[in-house]
Formats: structure tokens, C-alpha cells, sequence
């Protein structure tokens, strides 16, 4: 088997599997408190829409495969994200020094457009690659956002390769920026005009719609641990794939406003 090994700041390392890996590495933190740099791109919130009573608004939820979204060191991540209209939605890896990774889309997964009510597991199944805790414990945070309308979120320039994903060059406080900036394109008194709309961060081509997208987004964190108790080892030996309908937990947390 093939191994490529790749440096990347937004998840301390990654390597390629095949396909590719990513470590999550994360610094010590069992009760998943967030650091301020990661507090910075969390608490970017979508534009309020105005209210039109056409249909329910746009909504997303991801859940991973652990009920207690706990990984041990070598442990694999699947990751699942779903929406109740078709949208195009991108996966943020946030790490506690605020280091960003595009997860979704990436090299194997390059249209991010969701249809709607098809959960679609990230990284795909089969392409080889998967994440994998490794590193230092700790908490991630995964910042899921969603849009009917293929907006790029990031400048060109801005996104570096990292094996089968990218990594974003920018600071917390540029992230989030780029952020608000790219959610109030062609809104009233919005900016964006400097974004290049050939190259979204998905790999869709921007359509030609006039009307302001509309935008949802969630958060989850996942907690890493060196080695699982005896308890927690037994519960793993027993548990099975998590799906959207299992419960409350599976939903990520409201978007704060």
C-alpha cells in the first residue's frame, strides 16, 4: 500500500492511506469546552432570511457514528450530513489553535451539492480515505454550512491542498470573515464582489440566479481520548451505525444568533 505522507497545520497531520487519512490532533480537553479561536468561527451565524412562507427554510444536520461522539487514538470517524432541500454544503474541521480544513467537499467528493433528504457519508465510502484519530486528545469542532446556492466561501488563494482535502490560510478572525462575506453576497447592502465565483469551495459552478441564497448551518464537537475504558470498550463492541432518526443527539446544536 501506498503511503504519502503531508504536513498540514489545520489538523497537526495528515496522512494518506490509499486514498488518504486525516489525524485529528487535538490539545487535551475532556470536557470539550472550545477554544476562543474556535469560538470565532463558531459563532458566525447565517443571514436571518426574511419570511416568505414559501416551505419550510433550508435545514442540515450531521451526526457522526459514536453516540457519544468520543474517538480513541487510531480510531476511525464517520462523519454524515443531511439536508431537507437540495443545498450545497461545506464541512469545516476547526481545531483548538483555530487551524481550518475544508472536509466536504474534497478531492474524491468534489461536488458538494446534497439532494435533499439523502444522507451522505464524508469521506465517501470506498475512496480509501478516512478520519483517524491520532495526535494529542482533545475537541474539534465541525462547523456544517449549508446553501441553496453554490456560494464560494473562500478565495481561491486562500485554500492550500492537503492530501485529499484543503486546508484554509487564513487566521480565525479572516475565516470568520470570509464567512459573513460570502453568506451576504447579493443580499441588500451586502459584499462579495471581490470573491472569484469560478472557483467556489465546491465543485459546482455558480449558478445564475438572481435571489439571495438561503443559508443553514449547525455545529458539533468531537471528543478525543487516549485509550477507551473497559466500559467504553464493551459499549463500542456492541454499538452500530448511527443513523438520522436516532435520537435528539444525532441533530447538531442551534446556530447561535
Amino acid at each position: 500500500m501506498k503511503y504519502e505522507h503531508v504536513a498540514v497545520a489545520a489538523l497537526a497531520a495528515l496522512v494518506l492511506h490509499g486514498a488518504g487519512t486525516v489525524l485529528l490532533a487535538q490539545q487535551e480537553s475532556r470536557s470539550r469546552t472550545l477554544s476562543v479561536q474556535q469560538n470565532t468561527i463558531m459563532e458566525v451565524a447565517p443571514p436571518v432570511m426574511p419570511t416568505t412562507g414559501a416551505g419550510d427554510p433550508l435545514q442540515v444536520v450531521a451526526w457522526v457514528d459514536r453516540p457519544d461522539s468520543t474517538y480513541a487514538r487510531g480510531e476511525r470517524v464517520r462523519m454524515f450530513v443531511e439536508t431537507n432541500k437540495d443545498a450545497y454544503v461545506t464541512i469545516l474541521n476547526v481545531d483548538p489553535p483555530g487551524e481550518t480544513t475544508v472536509l466536504f467537499p474534497n478531492r474524491y467528493q468534489s461536488d458538494n451539492r446534497v439532494r435533499a433528504a439523502r444522507a451522505v457519508e464524508v469521506p465517501t465510502p470506498g475512496s480509501g480515505s478516512q478520519v483517524v484519530v491520532g495526535g494529542t486528545v482533545g475537541t474539534e469542532l465541525i462547523k456544517v454550512i449549508a446553501s441553496t446556492e453554490p456560494v464560494p466561501l473562500f478565495r481561491a488563494k486562500q485554500l492550500a491542498a492537503a492530501g485529499a482535502f484543503q486546508q484554509v490560510r487564513s487566521e480565525p478572525q479572516g475565516v470568520a470573515r470570509s464567512l459573513v462575506v460570502a453568506m451576504n453576497q447579493g443580499r441588500p447592502g451586502g459584499s462579495g464582489a471581490a470573491f472569484d465565483r469560478t472557483r467556489p469551495t465546491g465543485g459546482a459552478a455558480v449558478s445564475g440566479s438572481t435571489s439571495p441564497a438561503e443559508w443553514a448551518m449547525c455545529h458539533r464537537t468531537i471528543a478525543t481520548i487516549q485509550t477507551p475504558t473497559a466500559t467504553q470498550q464493551r459499549t463500542r463492541s456492541l454499538q452500530v451505525l448511527r443513523t438520522r432518526d436516532d435520537g435528539d443527539t444525532a441533530v447538531c446544536v442551534e446556530p447561535i444568533r
